[in-house]
């Protein structure tokens, strides 16, 4: 349920309607985030479980919004846990059984360590339940505490919260690749040090020059960035799209996610009707899956950058996503997040911290 403003009557009458054999999970909007403390004393005085963060803009409908929060609620009777390190993993659930069928993860989308915990966090439990989530923080870029817990506020880490609903996922990007392969010769977590043994912006300015016809400057790299991700490829699944945000001054390019060392890179470019029409294939692929069973919700994640390339087109985006659902006969509230990264478990099972993507999460009894 979205809500523009925090008032502390109506949120308490909110989450007091709900079972309390079901856990919340607080998604707010980044302009919202002075809430956070109000909505954690509200939490912890109604005795209620969460997990929360905030992200630089919501969907509802077929709108974002960059005010308000949503509250979504799941049955669940663990706690939300924070993970810092690998070391925290194992034993973390001691009471994950075969009635939770899925797991929702928040994560600092501008952490070094996120592809690796999440890794870790499916080698650990991946056998046992899907997973969904997103990159929480800020539009400037800039790192800070963004997830929450009744009782913290972290940054740096991921939060997870097991729940018993199964999920249906669509993962789809739309993006197009343009040149390439290149190889990542050197590379320091989400830092591309060499394309091809060369200085990478110079590669990357090279290729986007030839192929695109565009100019990219170190000063406002974003501005064009947005336009030209990386692809690492993936037989037989769509690429994990990498979004490069920034280049330091030695011409390293700052990427939204790991890039292994030796990794193949295409670069990719946008049309804009190529990732509408994404959107409405991840609603087909999340309903093809859910099939006859009862819909309970939909939460869906989209990446902040295809808003900044879609711009005035991108309410299309969401209306190609909910026209399929009711195509469907699935006439449902939509509500979630833009993300600064989205992760969903893929068609094998593993789990991926994707950029640039639109995952649609349908969740089922």
């Amino acid at each position: 349920m979205y809500f523009t403003h925090f008032d502390k009557t109506l949120f308490e009458q909110h989450i007091n309607n709900l079972p309390k054999d079901q856990s919340l999970v607080i998604s707010l909007a980044e302009n919202e985030k002075g809430s956070i403390p109000a909505i954690q004393a509200c939490l912890k005085e109604n005795d209620r479980n969460a997990i929360g963060a905030f992200f630089p803009m919501l969907i509802v409908g077929n709108t974002k919004q960059e005010k308000g929060f949503i509250i979504n609620n799941y049955i669940s009777q663990i706690k939300g846990q924070f993970i810092k390190s690998a070391d925290e993993i194992p034993g973390l659930f001691d009471k994950l059984d075969d009635s939770y069928q899925s797991m929702l993860v928040f994560c600092d989308g501008l952490s070094g360590k996120v592809d690796f915990l999440i890794k870790e966090l499916y080698n650990q439990f991946g056998h046992l339940v899907k997973m969904l989530g997103a990159g929480a923080g800020s539009l400037s870029l800039q790192q800070e505490e963004c997830l929450f817990t009744p009782d913290t506020i972290e940054q740096d880490a991921i939060i997870v919260l097991p729940i018993k609903e199964s999920i249906g996922l669509g993962v789809q990007h739309g993006w197009k690749k343009i040149a390439g392969p290149f190889i990542a010769t050197k590379t320091n977590g989400n830092i591309i040090e060499e394309l091809n043994w060369e200085n990478p912006f110079d590669i990357y300015k090279q290729q986007i020059k030839e192929t695109a016809n565009t100019d990219i400057s170190a000063d406002a790299f974003f501005d064009v960035s947005k336009n030209f991700p990386f692809g690492i490829r993936r037989e037989g699944n769509e690429y994990v799209v990498r979004d490069p945000i920034s280049v330091n001054d030695s011409g390293h390019l700052i990427c939204v996610g790991v890039v292994p060392d030796n990794t193949a890179l295409d670069l990719l470019q946008g049309i804009p009707q190529n990732l509408i029409d994404s959107a409405g294939q991840a609603a087909k692929d999340a309903i093809e899956k859910v099939s006859t069973k009862t819909i309970l919700d939909c939460f869906v994640i989209d990446c902040i950058s295809r808003v900044l390339f879609l711009e005035d087109d991108f309410s299309k985006e969401l209306q190609s996503f909910q026209s399929q659902l009711i195509e469907k006969g699935q006439d449902i509230n939509v509500e979630g997040v833009l993300s600064l990264g989205e992760i969903a478990s893929d068609e094998t099972g593993s789990v991926q911290f994707y950029n640039k993507t639109f995952v649609a999460g349908i969740f089922y009894e």
